[in-house]
């Protein structure tokens, strides 16, 4: 799929999507894509930090005299806090993704239900008769049936910001 095609169709029908259901969980939302970005970035910069960091192991393990002493130098240790810090930034990157996404997925398929109820309990009596009548699912059946579903639309919403950002 050409990039373009990617920034003109799909892109904005995904906001659009996001906009209808979940305005009102937009600062959860941002919150978890930048926390997204920012596991994705420590993720991307991992390789070449612990490249750096062995390659500086390796400089002082092969030096002149065979080592230096047994420990490592000040710029090993000064890289090695690097990647911890790196490593760290993408593990609380990654653990505020999950709340903010989680906590809207839930949210969203609260409301979903809500409005489900409400629309099942607006209809009038006759309307369940027909339904079981004409063979279809019963209002029980129907009810477990949706509200299951809540779970993969609120879930999908979520989902589908974190695929569109990595």
């Amino acid at each position: 799929m050409p990039l373009s095609l990617l920034f003109r169709l799909i892109i904005p029908a995904c906001v659009r999507s996001h906009r209808a259901c979940c305005a009102s969980d937009a600062g959860l939302l941002g919150a978890g894509a930048l926390a997204l970005l920012l596991s994705s970035f420590s993720n991307a910069a991992a390789p070449a930090l612990l490249r750096a960091v062995m390659d500086g192991a390796k400089a002082s393990a092969s030096g002149p005299h065979g080592g230096n002493g047994g420990g490592a130098g000040a710029a090993e240790k000064a890289m090695l806090v690097k990647a911890m810090g790196v490593f760290m930034v993408g593990a609380l990157g990654s653990w505020v993704r999950t709340r903010c996404l989680g906590t809207v997925s839930a949210r969203v398929a609260r409301r979903l239900r809500r409005q489900l109820m409400a629309a099942l309990l607006s209809q009038e009596a006759a309307y369940f008769d027909k339904a079981v009548e004409a063979g279809g699912l019963s209002v029980a059946d129907a009810a477990n049936r949706l509200g299951s579903d809540v779970d993969a639309v609120a879930k999908a919403v979520t989902s589908n910001l974190s695929n569109v950002l990595r």
